[in-house]
């Protein structure tokens, strides 16, 4: 019978009986697809905790997770779960298992994400809270020769940013487009924006965290696609930031804060063009 080898690290993991079933909730997507499920750990690689899920990178670490032998099918349902190749991107990597070494398929976060995040000690995203070792120590990082910011990402960027509402779209579970007003900030390399707890782009995001953003003015558009969370400890940084730019204490009212995480900025017309990656963004200092 043909098959692939995945190894999986967060969400995609079947749940334990010491772990939450929510650290597992995209199994049940990937389940129907599985032969045989494996133990397994991946050396040469870091794991992030990001707050809702974690994020592997390659690195001076070791991950624990599992081989997943799945019929070829899965992986083009997979990749649009993560995003592949625009967002979480698959690779292949050298897994060990009891039985031998195993080629396996990853998903690798872009490195636009982990910005900021601290690594999961132990490299067990479902015990990731238990009583664990002391904290990796990693070589330090190389320093790279990043070439000077674009001046016209930073004006283009700089644009977006100072408007005070923008378009965001969304995919609807049956694949629709969905398109709402938000408020917005920028903070740390990321945008934020807010959304009713009932709202139905919310419930979109969290089907499918692929969303654009777009400037108001559109003779001279901007738009900004991203990879949407509900992130985690910090709305006490982000309180103040909201009440200054829009009197709005997030604290009192039913707002869920979503996070964006830039992977692409285009824009045209008068102010400045250009296509952008999201590294690019996180470099540009305000």
């Amino acid at each position: 019978m043909p098959s692939e080898h995945l190894f999986v690290y967060g969400t995609l993991r079947p749940s334990q009986s010491d772990s939450n079933p929510d650290d597992s909730r995209y199994y049940a997507r990937v389940a129907p697809y599985i032969h045989h499920i494996t133990p397994a750990r991946l050396p040469g690689s870091v794991l992030y905790d990001l707050g809702t899920y974690p994020g592997a990178r390659p690195g001076e670490s070791v991950i624990i997770g599992e081989i997943l032998t799945l019929a070829p099918a899965a992986l083009d349902m997979l990749d649009q779960i993560e995003g592949h190749p625009h967002f979480f991107y698959r690779e292949r990597v050298t897994a060990e298992t009891p039985y031998g070494n195993v080629k396996a398929w990853i998903y690798y976060a872009p490195e636009s994400l982990i910005n900021g995040h601290c690594p999961i000690p132990n490299g067990d995203w479902l015990r990731r809270g238990q009583a664990d070792p002391p904290p990796l120590r990693f070589p330090p990082s190389p320093r790279r020769a990043y070439p000077p910011t674009d001046p016209v990402l930073t004006r283009v960027l700089t644009r977006l940013i100072k408007t005070k509402r923008t378009w965001l779209a969304t995919t609807r579970p049956d694949g629709r487009s969905r398109l709402r007003a938000v408020q917005h900030l920028w903070y740390n390399g990321r945008m934020y924006i807010l959304k009713d707890n009932d709202s139905d782009q919310l419930q979109d995001i969290l089907q499918n965290p692929a969303v654009t953003l777009a400037h108001p003015a559109a003779a001279n558009p901007i738009t900004l696609e991203g990879w949407a969370t509900p992130p985690q400890n910090i709305r006490p940084l982000l309180r103040p930031l909201f009440l200054v730019r829009y009197g709005i204490d997030i604290d009192e009212e039913p707002f869920a804060v979503i996070e964006i995480t830039p992977l692409r900025l285009r824009a045209r017309g008068r102010h400045g063009q250009g296509d952008w990656r999201g590294s690019e963004m996180g470099r540009v200092k305000f």
